[in-house]
């Protein structure tokens, strides 16, 4: 592989050492990693590595692929389908992605909202908030049945990683101060 320059300041050196997940795959996406910056409408491509697999979310092409550590496929979650099941199920249309992380055990964390009454004949329902996870088999759980039962305009706090013991650790932001909190939802 030819040196690549970052800032046109240092060489860096590299070798491809596997090559998995071809592009032919997501043929029907423009682009399935995303530009790295992450956008409401796309979102960031995640990947956690454990001691069995690898779990990689393309937020881009909606979703998540576990491959052992020989680089080969396990399984591949459609999370679009998943979600749009879960938003169906609770009586919405649409569903939002806010926050992604894995946990260490190898679980996709997505908080969200949802929007837009299943029934357009029903009342306007107001958005409601969701914490879900989705295991490596493809499971949706939700862990905390609680969340959407919050009045109208609350704000779940910004999941930003988990503790060994796999709980969640958000970033909970004030006027005037930040607060890092475990088990926040």
């Amino acid at each position: 592989m030819a040196a690549l320059r970052r800032g046109g300041q240092h060489p860096i050196q590299g070798k491809i050492a596997l090559d998995t997940l071809p592009r032919s795959l997501f043929e029907d996406v423009e682009d399935p990693v995303g530009d790295g910056l992450g956008s409401r409408r796309d979102g960031v491509t995640r990947v956690a590595v454990s001691g069995q697999a690898i779990h990689v979310y393309l937020a881009p092409a909606r979703e998540m692929i576990v491959l052992n550590q020989a680089g080969e496929i396990q399984s591949r979650i459609n999370i679009a389908s998943t979600l749009s099941q879960f938003a169906k199920t609770k009586g919405y249309k649409n569903s939002y992605v806010d926050g992604d992380e894995f946990s260490p055990s190898g679980d996709l964390w997505l908080v969200g909202h949802l929007e837009e009454p299943a029934d357009s004949s029903s009342d306007l329902l107001p958005a409601r908030n969701f914490v879900v996870r989705v295991t490596p088999e493809g499971q949706l759980q939700v862990p905390y049945p609680h969340v959407g039962d919050e009045p109208p305009g609350h704000y779940l706090p910004q999941l930003i990683g988990f503790t060994q013991s796999n709980e969640p650790v958000a970033l909970v932001t004030a006027r005037d101060s930040i607060l890092v909190q475990k088990s926040p939802y």
